[in-house]
């Protein structure tokens, strides 16, 4: 199974235990906010596209213990930014939190962060100091989704975090097209001049030239497939020449260069 890491991040008495209490099915207690120290993660098993994943999570009080926060940050690529909409100071300190993060992970060209914003304790409307407006405004300055949400009555956590792992899905797929699409050009410049190898387009299809290869010996890495009996080729070639228009055009390079 799949396992997604996930950091809640927030001030010192948001209600990030009771978050987590009430997702994980934890037994509740009225013990200060950060009471359990890192290394007991709380974990859940959830469905998610028919396949079970696990979630485990990190929550993480900056203001209580500064010197676990960056360690925290390193070892997840999932975040819940919560605040108290009861408490301004909370809210005021989120762009921080996510300067922190930007800050201590590093991401490759066009790679999106996994995030949510959450306002917790919707149940006390009476003592709202944030409005819903400014949480959406914020979280669309991050280009994130945000969620008002109650910890107490288990109001929106399942959508909030249904709302990540989503994220988290999406971000993964393009973060593996992305790091294929570097390797790929550094790849087809290595082996421009190397005519004993076809590169296939895609990682996350099947393999376009396979079909085309079942008389011949494969040996793969990765996404190259070295033909052993190169000699034969431009046979090869010859006798699917009326095959795919996109892998004819795609096989132009080099010889055995698909682009």
């Amino acid at each position: 199974m799949d396992n997604y890491k996930i950091a809640v991040l927030g001030e010192c008495g948001v209600g990030k235990t009771l978050l987590l209490n009430n997702f994980t099915d934890n037994p509740s207690d009225d013990s200060d906010d950060y009471q359990k120290i890192e290394n007991d993660f709380p974990m859940k098993i959830v469905s998610y596209k028919d396949e079970e994943i696990v979630l485990s999570f990190i929550e993480t009080s900056y203001d209580k213990y500064p010197s676990m926060h960056e360690t925290n940050i390193n070892q997840t690529d999932s975040f819940v930014l919560i605040f108290s909409i009861t408490s301004r100071k909370s809210f005021e300190q989120i762009p921080t939190l996510r300067n922190d993060i930007l800050r201590v992970k590093t991401l490759l060209t066009n790679e999106k962060l996994t995030l949510v914003l959450c306002g917790n304790k919707s149940d006390l409307e009476h003592m709202r100091e944030v409005t819903t407006k400014e949480g959406l405004q914020m979280a669309d300055k991050f280009g994130c989704v945000f969620y008002e949400i109650s910890a107490k009555n288990n109001t929106n956590i399942d959508e909030m975090f249904n709302a990540l792992i989503n994220e988290a899905f999406n971000n993964k797929v393009n973060k593996i097209q992305n790091q294929y699409e570097i390797t790929y050009k550094n790849t087809k410049e290595d082996y421009k001049n190397n005519d004993r190898f076809i590169y296939t387009p895609t990682i996350l299809q099947e393999k376009p030239v396979k079909k085309y290869l079942d008389d011949y010996e494969e040996e793969y890495e990765e996404d190259k497939i070295q033909i052993k009996n190169y000699e034969n080729i431009e046979n090869l070639e010859n006798e699917n020449e009326n095959q795919s228009d996109e892998i004819t055009e795609k096989r132009k390079l080099n010889k055995c260069l698909i682009t």
